[in-house]
Protein backbone atom coordinates (compact mmCIF):
# COMPACT_ATOMS: atom_id res chain seq x y z
CA UNK A 1 0.00 0.00 0.00
CA UNK A 2 2.67 2.40 0.43
CA UNK A 3 4.52 1.77 -3.14
CA UNK A 4 1.58 2.64 -4.75
CA UNK A 5 0.80 5.80 -2.49
CA UNK A 6 4.31 6.93 -3.52
CA UNK A 7 4.33 5.80 -6.91
CA UNK A 8 1.23 7.57 -7.38
CA UNK A 9 2.23 10.76 -5.38
CA UNK A 10 5.20 10.36 -8.09
CA UNK A 11 2.97 10.30 -10.95
CA UNK A 12 1.08 13.56 -9.73
CA UNK A 13 4.33 15.22 -9.79
CA UNK A 14 5.05 14.02 -13.24
CA UNK A 15 2.11 15.72 -14.23
CA UNK A 16 1.95 18.90 -12.51
CA UNK A 17 5.70 19.30 -14.07
CA UNK A 18 4.93 18.18 -17.18
CA UNK A 19 1.48 20.11 -17.40
CA UNK A 20 3.85 23.65 -16.23
CA UNK A 21 6.54 22.95 -18.79
CA UNK A 22 3.91 22.89 -21.17
CA UNK A 23 2.35 25.90 -19.69
CA UNK A 24 5.73 27.77 -20.18
CA UNK A 25 5.89 26.44 -23.74
CA UNK A 26 2.75 28.10 -24.72
CA UNK A 27 3.18 31.39 -23.20
CA UNK A 28 6.42 31.54 -24.94
CA UNK A 29 4.22 30.54 -28.05
CA UNK A 30 1.98 33.51 -26.77
CA UNK A 31 4.70 35.87 -26.65
CA UNK A 32 6.54 34.89 -30.31
CA UNK A 33 3.06 34.99 -31.45
CA UNK A 34 2.75 38.75 -29.79
CA UNK A 35 6.52 39.85 -30.97
CA UNK A 36 5.71 38.39 -34.75
CA UNK A 37 2.33 40.36 -34.80
CA UNK A 38 3.97 43.71 -33.42
CA UNK A 39 6.42 43.43 -35.47
CA UNK A 40 3.98 43.17 -38.85
CA UNK A 41 2.01 45.76 -36.88
CA UNK A 42 4.80 48.28 -37.07
CA UNK A 43 5.42 47.58 -40.78
CA UNK A 44 2.44 48.32 -41.00
CA UNK A 45 2.39 51.60 -39.57
CA UNK A 46 5.60 52.50 -41.44
CA UNK A 47 4.33 51.45 -44.63
CA UNK A 48 0.91 54.07 -44.15
CA UNK A 49 2.96 56.88 -42.59
CA UNK A 50 5.20 56.57 -45.24
CA UNK A 51 2.31 56.15 -47.67
CA UNK A 52 0.74 59.69 -45.84
CA UNK A 53 4.16 61.21 -46.54
CA UNK A 54 4.06 60.83 -50.22
CA UNK A 55 0.39 61.94 -50.00
CA UNK A 56 1.88 65.34 -48.46
CA UNK A 57 4.53 65.38 -50.83
CA UNK A 58 2.56 64.84 -53.78
CA UNK A 59 -0.07 67.32 -52.75
CA UNK A 60 2.77 70.13 -51.52
CA UNK A 61 4.28 69.80 -55.32
CA UNK A 62 0.56 70.44 -56.67
CA UNK A 63 0.57 73.71 -54.80
CA UNK A 64 3.88 74.60 -55.95
CA UNK A 65 3.11 77.92 -58.04
CA UNK A 66 5.99 78.67 -60.17
CA UNK A 67 7.98 75.43 -61.31
CA UNK A 68 11.50 77.40 -62.53
CA UNK A 69 11.90 78.11 -58.64
CA UNK A 70 13.66 75.64 -56.68
CA UNK A 71 11.55 74.37 -53.73
CA UNK A 72 13.61 76.43 -51.36
CA UNK A 73 13.66 79.87 -53.09
CA UNK A 74 9.73 79.14 -53.51
CA UNK A 75 9.35 78.73 -49.63
CA UNK A 76 11.29 81.85 -48.96
CA UNK A 77 8.60 83.62 -51.83
CA UNK A 78 5.58 81.99 -49.41
CA UNK A 79 6.95 83.26 -46.03
CA UNK A 80 7.17 86.76 -47.02
CA UNK A 81 4.33 89.00 -46.29
CA UNK A 82 1.78 90.28 -48.61
CA UNK A 83 1.24 93.68 -48.89
CA UNK A 84 -1.60 96.04 -48.90
CA UNK A 85 -1.66 98.34 -51.66
CA UNK A 86 -2.32 101.73 -50.39
CA UNK A 87 -4.43 103.98 -52.95
CA UNK A 88 -5.06 106.89 -51.13
CA UNK A 89 -1.55 108.24 -51.42
CA UNK A 90 -0.04 109.38 -54.83
CA UNK A 91 3.09 108.18 -55.73
CA UNK A 92 4.12 110.55 -58.85
CA UNK A 93 7.96 109.99 -59.58
CA UNK A 94 10.82 107.57 -58.52
CA UNK A 95 14.42 108.33 -58.73
CA UNK A 96 15.99 105.70 -58.46
CA UNK A 97 19.94 104.60 -57.91
CA UNK A 98 20.89 101.56 -55.98
CA UNK A 99 23.15 103.52 -53.35
CA UNK A 100 20.28 106.40 -53.08
CA UNK A 101 16.57 106.69 -54.05
CA UNK A 102 13.95 109.18 -54.02
CA UNK A 103 10.28 109.04 -54.62
CA UNK A 104 7.68 112.15 -54.98
CA UNK A 105 4.60 111.13 -53.01
CA UNK A 106 1.95 113.52 -52.94
CA UNK A 107 4.21 116.52 -53.84
CA UNK A 108 7.12 115.29 -51.25
CA UNK A 109 10.28 114.68 -51.57
CA UNK A 110 10.80 111.21 -49.87
CA UNK A 111 13.43 108.68 -49.33
CA UNK A 112 14.29 105.56 -47.06
CA UNK A 113 13.85 106.25 -43.86
CA UNK A 114 11.39 109.07 -44.18
CA UNK A 115 7.75 109.45 -42.30
CA UNK A 116 4.77 110.05 -45.04
CA UNK A 117 0.91 109.86 -43.76
CA UNK A 118 2.20 108.01 -40.45
CA UNK A 119 4.24 105.54 -42.14
CA UNK A 120 7.76 104.71 -42.87
CA UNK A 121 9.23 104.15 -46.04
CA UNK A 122 11.54 101.19 -46.08
CA UNK A 123 12.47 100.50 -49.45
CA UNK A 124 12.19 102.60 -52.81
CA UNK A 125 12.35 100.15 -55.98
CA UNK A 126 12.32 101.15 -59.76
CA UNK A 127 8.33 100.99 -59.53
CA UNK A 128 7.19 100.90 -56.18
CA UNK A 129 7.78 102.19 -52.69
CA UNK A 130 7.61 100.03 -49.29
CA UNK A 131 6.12 101.84 -46.58
CA UNK A 132 5.82 100.34 -43.14
CA UNK A 133 3.66 100.86 -39.55
CA UNK A 134 2.61 99.04 -36.90
CA UNK A 135 0.25 97.26 -38.41
CA UNK A 136 2.08 96.14 -41.36
CA UNK A 137 4.01 96.59 -44.49
CA UNK A 138 2.52 98.15 -47.56
CA UNK A 139 2.53 98.89 -51.02
CA UNK A 140 2.92 101.97 -53.23
CA UNK A 141 2.89 101.10 -56.84
CA UNK A 142 3.79 103.66 -59.86
CA UNK A 143 1.00 104.27 -61.96
CA UNK A 144 1.62 104.01 -65.42
CA UNK A 145 -0.26 106.13 -68.35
Amino acid sequence: MRKRKFLFFIIILIFIFVGSCSERKEEEKDISVNEEFSSFKNEKVERVNMKRKKEIEKFTISLRKNPFLRWEEEKKLAQKKMREIINYLNLTAIFYSPSKSFAVIDGYVVEEGDTIAGKKVIEINPKAVILKDEKGEYILPLKEK
